[in-house]
């Protein structure tokens, strides 16, 4: 298992569109209960742009359940977070299915995708965040690969 490695593309990437620099993380999961936002452990990877005008492009793939016990909808939900600021668009993406009866679990590969601007030279991380319900269902992530791409704006 890989954890948070870095490879620097040599000599100077100036092409519109280059990539300059990959950070790599896996291997983070966690799971929670909570109805409001809650860290995916060793989801968080920094990247340090060495452009303030370059763009972030931000790739995770995990595996994600969602269970209940309880005869009533309910939802997952998962969000990225740079340094403290949700991005991504909206806030909030399902993760799991709709569970509408019964003790039941669904089960799901799930992707991120994002381009961020976040117009720095400083030190950014991006971290993962996941959370249920008012229903409260016990939401796990497991497997979860991330992938920073610094690129030539």
């Amino acid at each position: 298992m890989m954890s948070n490695s870095a490879f620097t593309v040599s000599g100077t990437a100036s092409l519109t569109g280059s990539v300059v620099q990959v950070i790599y993380n896996n291997g983070a999961g966690s799971a929670t209960s909570s109805t409001t936002a809650v860290d995916i452990t060793g989801s968080s990877t920094t990247i340090t742009p060495t452009s303030a005008s370059n763009k972030i492009l931000v790739w995770a793939t995990w595996y994600n359940d969602v269970g209940a016990i309880v005869a009533q909808a309910t939802s997952g939900y998962f969000q990225c977070v740079r340094t403290s600021t949700i991005i991504g668009g909206t806030p909030y993406a399902l993760v799991g299915a709709l569970l509408s009866s019964g003790s039941c679990v669904t089960d799901s590969a799930s992707g991120y995708i994002y381009v961020d601007n976040p117009a720095t030279t400083s030190a950014t991380t991006y971290k993962f965040q996941h959370y249920g319900s008012a229903n409260a269902p016990t939401i796990t992530t497991s497997n979860m690969n991330i992938v920073l791409m610094e690129i030539v704006a």
